[in-house]
């Protein structure tokens, strides 16, 4: 029985791992869908203005969480001039 618990609880873990992790790896990918991506994973609303556009490439050797994606997005559009703000429950893109 302990063996069951422990493989048990052992499999939900990593699952819970995996799902808090993504993967975010884009070579010259239009932001607005690399946005979307992201907002589809994590099921953040983000609204996005018209005015974005452009393409960013991001690397990454391994997945990463959902903040630190949060964090390389917000910067890739930051370089692009563009700027990310969270209100209530979303995120204003523009």
């Amino acid at each position: 029985m302990k063996v069951f618990l422990t493989v048990a609880t052992l499999l939900f873990l990593s699952h819970a791992y995996a799902q808090d992790r993504m993967g975010f790896n884009y070579m010259n990918e239009d932001i607005t869908k690399i946005i979307e991506n992201y907002s589809k994973a994590t099921k953040t609303r983000m609204v996005i203005d018209s005015t974005v556009r452009g393409n960013v490439t991001l690397m990454n050797s391994g997945d990463l969480t959902y903040d630190e994606a949060l964090n390389q997005l917000g910067d890739a559009l930051a370089i692009n001039g563009y700027s990310m703000n969270k209100r209530d429950d979303y995120y204003i893109i523009r």
